[in-house]
């Protein structure tokens, strides 16, 4: 059957015919018309969800796109189709996929003042807002166009406790944050489930000038702990970010010395993953002490040793008051640990 006959039997409500197609011939299901219109496509204009969600069942791909760039949220959005807009977000279709003129589904709801397609597509099942996706992905027009919304509220949380400002920094879309910064109500310390600011999350991906933006706003604490007691520099370290790192030691009051639940410094974390710059960087700052341990009686040595990390390791032993025998919690030293994970460290 001709595909633009099946589009006609979906706009005019003829359903079980174009079901019944579907199900005789399941390899035409993302088939398009001399428009590169699909037939969920068509759904979406007219409005069936039952429909929408049989073909999405059947394969049909939600993000493809028309001659105009148009995809199906697009047809779902310009046609008011709040149910439609509601099936396709809760199953993940793209809210930021642009047409030809630069227009996303979330451009076509704001610019037509549809404020009930856009608080329809409020929460997805993470509980991501439109705004969250946006900042998510740096696409910092559309979160203008979004704070513009009277019920737009960046301080919404998602089911992990983050709000658009984590997710922006997260990601190191330093504009995006920029612009959440400015919106009244936006708070630079706000914490997610687990403690984490949107400092630790910066520093975490190592996204040194989201880094320097956020310290640059009243309020935001370099000593700040989540729940595991850990600091920004500590998630710094732990992944040789070593600008970052350098950016976090320059702020008034880190302490470098600060231990997380588990007793780890900093150094402890630059050290377990080989990270000599890192390492390096924190020993030339007063405080750092190469002879702390952890819970478990472990030196950053122990660690250094025990994963293997010889250039490491090298530079931990060239430090004032080393102590290359210090036992842990069991008895062993480095070169024990060294031996038990078969990595070969060598002490002059």
């Amino acid at each position: 059957m001709d595909v633009n006959k099946i589009i006609s039997k979906i706009l005019t409500g003829n359903f079980e015919d174009v079901k019944r197609f579907i199900k005789e011939n399941p390899e035409t299901v993302n088939q398009r018309n001399s428009h590169s219109k699909t037939f969920l496509m068509a759904a979406c204009a007219q409005g069936s969800t039952s429909l929408m969600d049989f073909l999405i069942e059947s394969g049909a791909n939600m993000d493809m796109s028309d001659k105009a760039g148009l995809t199906a949220l697009h047809y779902a959005v310009i046609n008011r189709k709040i149910g439609a807009v509601a099936s396709l977000v809760s199953r993940g279709a793209n809210v930021n996929k642009q047409n030809s003129w630069g227009n996303t589904p979330l451009h076509r709801a704001a610019q037509n003042n549809y404020d009930d397609v856009v608080k329809v597509t409020q929460q997805n099942n993470d509980h991501w807002t439109p705004l969250h996706v946006a900042s998510y992905q740096g696409h910092t027009d559309t979160a203008k166009l979004l704070l513009q919304q009277k019920d737009t509220d960046v301080r919404v949380k998602d089911k992990d406790g983050w709000t658009p400002l984590h997710l922006a920094c997260q990601n190191g879309h330093t504009d995006t944050a920029k612009l959440l910064i400015q919106q009244k109500g936006t708070d630079v310390r706000v914490v997610g489930n687990n403690g984490c600011t949107p400092l630790h999350l910066a520093s975490l991906q190592g996204h040194t000038d989201t880094a320097k933006l956020l310290l640059q706003q009243n309020g935001t604490d370099v000593r700040v702990v989540d729940k595991d007691r850990w600091t920004p520099l500590h998630l710094a370290s732990l992944h040789g970010h070593t600008d970052t790192a350098k950016l976090l030691i320059q702020q008034k009051g880190t302490d470098v010395s600060v231990v997380t639940n588990d007793g780890w410094t900093p150094l402890h974390l630059a050290s377990l993953h080989g990270h000599t710059d890192t390492a390096k960087l924190l020993l030339q700052q007063n405080g750092t002490d190469v002879r702390v341990v952890s819970n478990d009686g472990w030196t950053p040595l122990h660690h250094a040793s025990y994963n293997g990390h010889t250039d490491t390791a090298e530079l931990l032993l060239r430090q004032n008051g080393i102590n290359a025998n210090k036992m842990d919690n069991d008895g062993d030293t480095p070169l024990h640990v060294a031996v038990q994970k078969h990595t070969m460290v060598w002490y002059r």
